[in-house]
């Protein structure tokens, strides 16, 4: 009886004419995401390739160890194409210099402002949105639909238990509606693979998880709309409360998330650091000049009782230990400016940490926040990516800064100028072209499934909230008149 309830749901759902319209729509959708997922990866990896080239050539005319700079550059990753998270939002390289710190600049958005407009079309959202529709389309009128057409009665009085008849239902269009829509994810599939996208173990081991959460995410939905249509006595009422469900927990909650964890947890803006940056930089060099121009009023004070000639060789003999003292007390002082700087940077990355977590706790109330977040971890396009290459790319600068001193022997870059218009000593830097053959590489760091704890929390979360619907379902029809 089971086998025959189940081949009843599943042969009324592929015949109906929604049914048709539906997977036309699906299936264009989803190879068009994968299209435009496969396009953007193409001119993202050409655009960092033809950067690389040109940072190549620009070392090749590279003649100053104290010039010398360097740019690192984020890779395309694959599973961009398939959820694109933050990928267009956070910038493609970071400069590498003993000037600035290492950060992230020149996004896809800041450079061509009009793809922000229409923002990112990728599988996720296919799913994340459109599915999950779906999945309501079909499921809103399965109890009560019956009720209305006078066939739920007469299931019922053939003696089949109601824990059957509702469990045929969820797995009869759970059937009808999954299985065929794998095929155009699979079709999107196989034209990532013949494109020679380089796809490894671990990008098919987090791909498959990827499609595992997306199918999770669509059950959801699926007896989230069969517990409300046993729950209601009419189909247009549970229309009604599905639609304005599916908004608010697509659209409206996760958003309220973010507002409750930005009014909860502030983080200073990039104006308000740079400003608290900038004044205690002022205020410290103002006390180094000032300090510096009295060091040389005492030397110049220790000097007043020779005559000229006593005074330049007393200058001479002791000019370079100056330099020197004066030297130490400019490293120190930049010292002092990069610790305070670090200081405030990691301040400010613990309070996004905080604010981030606090904001992503609250939106996990919402199944498409639970799956959008698990889908950005799995393809390594979340909120941790500018994290992850900002973090690598000052682990470089220190390598970097490491290796032109070495290479350069410790030269300080500074010119000692005598009176008269002569100079005691030169750092200025070879006119030759610099070997940079023993230059270190930058390596970009993977996002690896082994290294994402939540993943399973977010993969357990749904698996529970299927069961909960369904649960709620169940009991639901359990209690139902079916007159």
């Amino acid at each position: 009886m089971l086998r025959v309830l189940i081949e009843k749901e599943w042969k009324s759902v592929l015949l109906s004419p929604k049914f048709a319209l539906t997977f036309a729509v699906t299936t264009v959708l989803i190879l068009l995401s994968v299209g435009i997922g496969l396009r953007e990866y193409r001119v993202f990896e050409s655009q960092q390739v033809a950067a690389q080239r040109l940072l190549a050539e620009e070392h090749l005319e590279q003649t100053s160890w104290n010039d010398l700079s360097s740019r690192v550059f984020r890779p395309a990753d694959p599973l961009q194409i398939f959820v694109g998270g933050v990928h267009n939002d956070i910038g493609r390289l970071a400069r590498i210099s003993s000037r600035q710190a290492a950060l992230l600049e020149q996004s896809i958005y800041s450079d061509d402002s009009i793809l922000a407009v229409f923002r990112t079309f990728d599988l996720s959202l296919v799913v994340q949105a459109v599915l999950s529709l779906f999945a309501i389309l079909f499921t809103y009128d399965a109890i009560n639909g019956e009720r209305e057409a006078g066939t739920l009665r007469l299931v019922l009085s053939s003696a089949v238990p109601r824990a059957r008849f509702v469990f045929a239902k969820f797995v009869g269009t759970w059937l009808a509606l999954a299985v065929p829509l794998t095929l155009p994810v699979l079709l999107g599939l196989l034209a990532v693979v013949l494109a020679e996208v380089p796809l490894d173990g671990s990008h098919w081991l987090r791909l498959g998880l990827f499609l595992l959460a997306s199918g999770l995410y669509f059950t959801v939905f699926m007896a989230f709309g069969i517990a409300v249509s046993a729950l209601t006595r009419r189909a247009s009422t549970s229309f009604l409360v599905l639609l304005v469900s599916w908004v608010l927990l697509v659209l409206v909650i996760p958003r309220v998330g973010l507002l409750v964890a930005v009014h909860r947890v502030p983080v200073p803006t990039v104006a308000e650091l740079e400003s608290q940056k900038a004044g205690f930089e002022t205020r410290l060099r103002s006390d180094y000049r000032r300090k510096l121009e009295g060091t040389w009023v005492a030397r110049q004070r220790e000097m007043a009782s020779l005559d000229e000639a006593e005074q330049e060789a007393y200058e001479d003999a002791n000019l370079w230990r100056w330099l020197e003292q004066d030297d130490a007390a400019r490293q120190q002082l930049d010292t002092e400016l990069a610790r305070h700087s670090a200081r405030l940077d990691e301040d400010l990355r613990h309070r996004k940490a905080e604010q981030e977590r606090l904001a992503f706790s609250l939106s996990r109330l919402s199944p498409a926040s639970a799956y959008r977040l698990v889908s950005m971890r799995l393809a390594g396009t979340g909120v941790d990516l500018k994290n992850r290459y900002e973090a690598a790319a000052r682990d470089y600068q220190r390598t970097f800064a490491s290796y032109v001193e070495e290479s350069s022997g410790g030269g300080s870059g500074m010119m000692v100028r005598r009176r008269g218009g002569g100079h005691t000593g030169s750092f200025m830097g070879a006119q030759e072209p610099l070997d940079l053959s023993g230059m270190p590489a930058f390596q970009a760091p993977r996002a690896d499934v082994t290294g994402i704890a939540e993943v399973p929390q977010d993969l357990g979360l749904l698996a529970v909230e299927i069961l909960a619907c369904f649960a709620v379902g169940y009991v639901g029809f359990l209690r139902y008149d079916v007159r």
